[in-house]
């Protein structure tokens, strides 16, 4: 008979749409439904582009920031380009909306042949300037010259130099008497921990106190000698203070050397040292107090191959623990990673390898993280890359595993962003991310291709904010850059590290060719997509809280009705205090005892949706039990279970199924209304989440592809169940088929 009615036809085809959708939900879903739109789609990146003079010799592109570690970012960032010909190309940068360097609007450009210093050039490192005090009295340290700021140190031929830009002047020369392969300083220095080198105040006596520091390493190294010079710098207009040959000697080196100043008072052990690779895997460590002869040698087998790094020696950049070298080792084939405490001048673990790759056990943390490249070799031929991270104490963290099918020549970690980039041999540059969150659990957890950088030479290199520091708490993921220099073409090209977020899409197609037609979320999950998944929620939760709800009023009102007496008024003054019961302060209660799920909101509303079916089944069952069929059943000796069952249960089920379609949606409505106040579940998909999430997110008027889908869903859904109980109404009711 339902054929009969069209508006109960209507009804049902709505549902079964919709059933369709939750049941094929995999199959017609145009994406997973852990699905987020690629960075390439979700993100504008930034990028800028300078231009040098085009001619081979190229070193490394050098970064400077004037305020490492400041909160403020008060300053900016020199970017310095030396070549082998003696010349020294540097721009400024800093933190603005417009053109950087435009801003920053200062440039220099040196040639050590005008200050009287022969060629080659070594490669230039940047000191950072530090944080000072203007005299004894003053409490607070602060950073000098915001712009002008920072020296230059570099070897001409075999010389020693120390060299203000800004003033154009050679602080200080000195022959050191061979040409360095490495020129290396103390990681402080470079800007490159959480911590700036920083002025001390020295307490001499009662009367006295004295400014000290901070002290700055450089290090030039060759395959058979070292030296190690030691001044203080804290300020351009302060200059330096005197150049110490802190220690020297002849010993031959293998790789690049670690000069480390750990610059924290909590672990004052071995504050200051040197680490020289010498052959047969020995590791020499000089702390300067004794000149030429080692403090201490160490047996580790160093070994570049088959498991190497992609630095000769790893280093702990932040102040939190103590620091720690992560050495790769090899002894008869037996490939391992050994943690060395810096401070305790002692080995803290090792990982044994296997296949020329690191196994490393679980990690508790992540908050001092430390990221290992290990290469993959076959038939002694480097072949792909596996990136781990580990915890400060050595530990893994299973979060992360970056697996790479080419071999990466360096990688650097974005940590206030989440992010690890890596650049290959080929010049490829790769990115990773570096969590997974509890909100984003299905984060790709390897390294994918993010674009080629134009040659297999190019160096790829974070350098932070333009605010002048590497690391800061105040650092915006939006203002943390990286850059490249590829020495094919001479430019050098900075590009955010994840740029600024579109915040969600509309409808449309997009750079990774993926076409959006709801468009997506902020988080990048395609709006239709979850749409459909929804659909899944709101019939479940509908149908099963409305099947119990039904089951329950019909049978209490079926006892209710035909028993009448006091099991009637007792039953019936139960249904009067579940009607008067608040549904939204139970709702509040249940949830903060039995946590957020689905589940919960079902049999919230099955306990309080049964007294309006109760008062109408047992209103037809009073009509019903006095009619002759059911005298003729109870005169026949019919119990009064078979005659509630059989007799009268089957007359009142159409109004029971009328009003199940009616709970349902209400019941839709209720979850949708729950889910939208938080008090849902939110670890499923839902039009209420949905609808929660552009409330929380501030796109309720901006984005409206994303806003009236799920409500136009909650909307079509219920009437559609409505409908379909007009339709049976209509059946009941016989009146209502001849208006």
């Amino acid at each position: 008979m339902l054929m009969e009615s069209r508006t109960g036809m209507a009804g049902l085809a709505i549902i079964l749409a919709f059933a369709f959708m939750a049941i094929f939900a995999p199959f017609i879903a145009p994406y997973s439904v852990d699905f987020i739109a690629p960075a390439d789609d979700m993100f504008s990146v930034d990028r800028i582009v300078l231009q040098y003079p085009v001619k081979d010799g190229y070193y490394s592109m050098v970064v400077g920031p004037t305020t490492p570690s400041e909160s403020s970012m008060g300053g900016g960032i020199w970017f310095i380009l030396a070549n082998q010909d003696g010349t020294i190309e540097m721009d400024f940068g800093i933190k603005t909306a417009l053109d950087p360097f435009e801003e920053g609007n200062m440039s220099i450009s040196l040639d050590i042949a005008d200050y009287g210093l022969e060629l080659p050039l070594s490669e230039v490192l940047y000191l950072t300037p530090a944080r000072g005090y203007n005299s004894t009295s003053t409490e607070t340290s602060t950073f000098g010259e915001r712009v002008e700021s920072g020296l230059l140190t570099f070897v001409a031929n075999t010389t020693f130099v120390i060299f203000d830009p800004f003033t154009e002047t050679v602080l200080h020369q000195e022959d050191a008497g061979f040409i360095p392969k490495w020129v290396v300083q103390d990681t402080t220095s470079a800007g490159n921990m959480l911590n700036p080198p920083s002025q001390r105040k020295i307490t001499e006596n009662l009367w006295f106190t004295r400014l000290e520091g901070p002290f700055r390493y450089v290090t030039l190294a060759n395959e058979s000698k070292f030296v190690t010079y030691k001044f203080e710098y804290c300020w351009n207009i302060r200059g330096i203070g005197p150049v110490q040959n802190l220690v020297e000697m002849d010993i031959p080196i293998t790789q690049k050397p670690l000069n480390y100043k750990f610059d924290n008072v909590k672990y004052a052990a071995n504050t200051t040292g040197i680490y020289i690779p010498s052959t047969n895997g020995t590791l020499y460590y000089f702390n300067g107090t004794t000149n030429g002869t080692a403090a201490k040698i160490i047996q580790f087998n160093i070994s570049s191959e088959p498991v190497e790094f992609t630095g000769p020696m790893g280093y702990h950049r932040t102040m939190d623990t103590t620091p720690k070298l992560y050495i790769p080792t090899a002894v008869d084939y037996a490939y391992s990673v050994k943690i060395y405490d810096l401070n305790a001048d002692a080995l803290l673990g090792e990982f044994q390898g296997n296949g020329g790759l690191v196994k490393i056990a679980p990690s508790p943390t992540t908050s001092d993280s430390i990221y290992i490249a290990v290469h993959g070799y076959a038939d002694g031929i480097p072949t792909n890359t596996t990136v781990f991270k580990s915890s400060g104490s050595g530990v893994l963290d299973s979060s992360f595993l970056g697996e790479m099918d080419t071999v990466a020549r360096s990688i650097f970690v974005v940590e206030q962003a989440s992010l690890l980039y890596a650049i290959d041999t080929n010049g490829v540059v790769h990115v990773g991310q570096t969590i997974i969150t509890v909100t984003t659990p299905y984060v790709n957890r390897g390294m994918k291709e993010l674009f080629y950088t134009g040659s297999p030479d190019s160096q790829l290199e974070y350098f932070g904010s333009f605010g002048g520091t590497k690391y800061s708490t105040t650092m915006t993921s939006e203002e943390m850059r990286n850059l490249f220099f590829n020495p094919e073409t001479c430019t050098m090209d900075i590009f955010q590290s994840i740029g600024t977020s579109l915040g969600a899409l509309p409808p449309g197609t997009y750079a990774s060719g993926n076409r959006y037609i709801l468009g997506t979320d902020n988080v990048g999950h395609d709006i239709l997509t979850h749409l459909i998944y929804g659909s899944r929620v709101a019939l479940f939760v509908g149908l099963t809280a409305a099947f119990f709800s039904v089951v329950v009023g019909t049978l209490i009102g079926l006892i209710s009705g035909y028993y009448g007496g006091r099991i009637d008024m007792i039953l019936m003054r139960i249904t009067d205090i579940a009607l008067t019961i608040p549904f939204l302060p139970i709702v509040l209660i249940w949830t903060q005892i039995s946590g957020q799920s689905i589940w919960n909101i079902v049999i919230i509303l099955a306990l309080l949706g049964w007294p309006g079916i109760t008062r109408v089944v047992r209103a037809q069952t009073l009509s019903l039990k006095e009619r002759s069929f059911v005298d003729a059943a109870r005169v026949s000796g019919s119990s009064d279970t078979k005659i509630i069952l059989k007799h009268i249960a089957p007359n009142v089920l159409p109004f029971s199924f009328l009003y199940m379609t009616l709970f349902v949606a209400g019941a839709i409505l209720t979850e949708a209304a729950l889910s939208y106040l938080a008090l849902g579940d939110p670890k499923v998909i839902s039009w209420g989440n949905m609808l929660s999430t552009i409330q929380t997110s501030g796109h309720s008027l901006i984005a409206p592809w994303w806003m009236l889908p799920p409500g136009l869903a909650i909307t079509i859904l219920s009437l559609g169940f409505y409908l379909l109980g007009r339709g049976m109404d209509e059946i009941i009711n016989p009146r209502l088929r001849r208006r």
